[in-house]
């Protein structure tokens, strides 16, 4: 109940209220700092896998076993995929450097590649004193501070991309320049200048994600109304299927992969051929792309919010179950505290 009906929807308001703040927080940094304690040779992450696309692919599978296995009805499952997270974040960051698993691997709710608006940003307070900077301890730290391990650079860096906020530039600055600062929140996005880490919206969108993130939203949702669960039991008879794995399997194909790429490589080739332009086809994705963002953020408030606001009287409940499996009974307990007082 915790992780599938009131986390999510949380976090998810989280995001529109305080973006990635609550990144400071992070409990995978107790994972991180105890497989560095072990003092293992730190290696540069694989240049092949340096991209967000990989994190794409595994949301993908993950939102594919989330259906397929049903993990909301599996406690089990649900505390293995936990650990799995946790064990995933510990070995990784114990052999690889600059926080690979924050920055390229997919963990939630991070399906908007950390699309922030929050009001507040780690940035310079002086951009003139760092031109004057020769050491740049922020990115590459101190001998007893690290600096950001997501190769951000601070001068050039705009908006919370990528940004995780552990605040290590804010402690290596030998200057006290950096600090987190009040913006104008959204205002980043109007700008389109190359940018630390992320590069330029025109030219490699959100990251270079592309709009998967933001399909992901009404694929997962789909597969909950009635008309399409009828549609998948209905073919999965007519077929004579054991499992409904297989057409299960094929809509994620059809729905995050096919209908994605012909939909929005046939509305780029047809307006650039209308509008007679000579840019290419990935840089009019990317400066779309974009726009995306809040039709999925959106999408996904609608679709947590109603499992929050349909499952919000079963915590108690379920509350009471979890506490008599280990031999409180709480119901008994608070009666006795109210005769009590």
């Amino acid at each position: 109940m915790l992780p599938w009906t009131y986390w999510r929807a949380f976090t998810v308001v989280a995001l529109l209220a305080a973006g990635n703040l609550f990144c400071m927080a992070c409990p995978f940094t107790l994972s991180r700092k105890v497989g560095r304690s072990l003092g293992f040779r730190l290696r540069l992450w694989p240049r092949m896998l340096r991209s967000k696309w990989l994190a794409v692919a595994l949301i993908v599978l993950f939102f594919w076993a989330y259906e397929v296995f049903s993990l909301w009805d599996h406690p089990l499952w649900t505390a293995y995929l936990i650990l799995g997270y946790f064990g995933a974040a510990f070995v990784i960051d114990a052999f690889f450097r600059a926080r690979v698993f924050a920055s390229s691997l997919p963990h939630w709710p991070i399906p908007f590649c950390q699309f922030s608006r929050l009001a507040l940003e780690v940035k310079v307070r002086q951009p003139d004193l760092c031109a004057t900077c020769r050491t740049h301890e922020c990115l590459h730290g101190t001998e007893s501070q690290p600096g950001c391990q997501t190769h951000l650079y601070l001068p050039s860096k705009i908006g919370n991309m990528d940004c995780t906020f552990c605040l290590d530039c804010v402690r290596a600055c030998p200057h006290e320049n950096v600090g987190v600062l009040a913006v104008v929140p959204g205002l980043d996005v109007l700008h389109d200048r190359p940018r630390s880490s992320v590069g330029q919206l025109s030219r490699d969108g959100c990251g270079g994600s592309g709009p998967d993130p933001r399909v992901r939203a009404f694929a997962n949702a789909a597969l909950m109304v009635a008309p399409v669960v009828d549609w998948r039991e209905q073919l999965v008879r007519q077929l004579e299927m054991a499992s409904a794995t297989p057409v299960t399997t094929a809509f994620f194909i059809a729905s995050l992969i096919l209908a994605p790429a012909i939909a929005v490589g046939g509305s780029v080739l047809a307006g650039r051929a209308l509008a007679r332009l000579t840019v290419p086809l990935r840089q009019i994705v990317a400066r779309f792309a974009v726009a995306l963002v809040p039709l999925g953020l959106t999408m996904w408030m609608a679709h947590l919010a109603y499992h929050l606001a349909t499952g919000l009287g079963s915590f108690w409940p379920a509350l009471q179950r979890a506490s008599s499996a280990i031999g409180i009974q709480l119901g008994e307990w608070f009666a006795r505290r109210s005769s009590r007082s």
